[in-house]
């Protein structure tokens, strides 16, 4: 029944509902994610424990070092990687210069 109601949408009207399922399905993950740490926690209490003596701490990410600088401005630094670049990276790179010019030398 649902599949043919499905069909019958246009597909503006499938991706809101996508949208609105997506999200749906990360609240109910997040909701099921904190019943367990709650029943563990209880669990691990019970037992006379606490959840980080059993699991640790959480990790905590490594931070990279810098790997681009600008040359007019050595306080402003950069590490290479996923998101955008910085605005006087890509000013450089607009007049004509090489990201590999901006490198920090070890």
């Amino acid at each position: 029944m649902i599949k043919h109601q499905l069909e019958s949408l246009e597909l503006a009207e499938l991706k809101d509902i996508k949208v609105y399922v997506e999200r749906l399905i990360r609240e109910k993950e997040e909701e099921a994610r904190q019943r367990a740490k709650a029943e563990l926690e209880e669990r691990a209490r019970e037992l006379g424990f606490n959840a980080s003596e059993l699991f640790g701490a959480e990790p905590r990410k490594s931070k990279k070092q810098p790997t681009h600088q600008n040359p007019e401005n050595p306080k402003e630094k950069w590490t290479y990687g996923p998101g955008p670049k910085p605005h006087w990276i890509t000013e450089y790179l607009k007049k004509g210069g090489k990201l590999e010019d901006l490198e920090i030398k070890s």
